[in-house]
C-alpha cells in the first residue's frame, strides 16, 4: 500500500517540470525501481539514464499533465556502484533531473553522499556522439609560446581554481570580538 500527501496547494513552483526522482529499495540487490514525478504538457519521452544507458519509463500514476513515471530494472549480481538521473523530451527539448549531477546506489560506491557532480551522457544509437549540427574538428595544431608563456597560464589556472572553490564554499558569517 502506498500513501501520498500533497504538501503544496496546487502546482508546486519549481524551475523544472520534474520536481522529484528516486529509486527503491535504498540498497537494491537484484532489481531497482525508479520513480520520477512530472507536471506539464504531455511528454514525448521520459527516461532514466542508468550508467549512461537510457531506458524509457512508463506513466504509472496520474495523467500526462501531472503524473508519476516508473520503471523496474534487473541488476547484475554482485557489488557495484551505479549512477542515474532522469531525462525528459518535449518537442525536441531535453531536460534532466537533477539538472546537474547524478544519484548513486550500490555497495561499491565511494561517495558518502551518494552523489556525483556529473552526468554520464548516453551515446547516440550509431555510436557517433556528434549530431549533424556539431562542428567536427578536422585537424589539431600545436605551437610553442615565447619564453615565460607557461607562467601566465599557471596563474590563470590558479585564479580560476580559487574562483571555482569560492563558489562551492558556503558563505559563513564573520564573528569579530569587541
Amino acid at each position: 500500500t502506498y500513501y501520498t500527501q500533497d504538501f503544496a496547494a496546487g502546482i508546486v513552483e519549481t524551475g523544472s517540470r520534474m520536481a522529484m526522482g528516486n529509486h527503491s529499495p535504498e540498497k537494491p540487490t537484484d532489481e531497482v525501481e525508479f520513480f520520477v514525478d512530472y507536471q506539464g504538457p504531455s511528454l514525448d519521452a521520459m527516461e532514466v539514464i542508468l550508467d549512461g544507458e537510457p531506458t524509457e519509463m512508463e506513466l504509472t500514476y496520474g495523467s500526462d499533465a501531472s503524473g508519476v513515471y516508473t520503471l523496474v530494472l534487473p541488476l547484475d549480481p554482485g557489488p557495484a556502484c551505479h549512477e542515474y538521473y532522469f531525462s525528459s523530451s518535449l518537442d525536441g527539448e531535453q531536460a534532466s533531473f537533477p539538472e546537474d549531477g547524478s544519484y548513486l546506489f550500490g555497495a561499491d560506491c565511494d561517495e558518502p553522499l551518494m552523489w556525483i557532480d556529473e552526468q554520464a551522457r548516453p551515446s547516440s544509437a550509431s555510436g557517433d556522439p556528434w549530431t549533424d549540427d556539431d562542428e567536427k574538428v578536422a585537424g589539431i595544431a600545436c605551437a610553442s609560446a615565447a619564453s615565460g608563456g607557461a607562467a601566465p597560464m599557471a596563474w590563470l589556472v590558479a585564479v580560476l581554481g580559487m574562483t571555482y572553490r569560492r563558489r562551492r564554499t558556503p558563505t559563513r558569517p564573520i564573528h569579530r570580538l569587541q
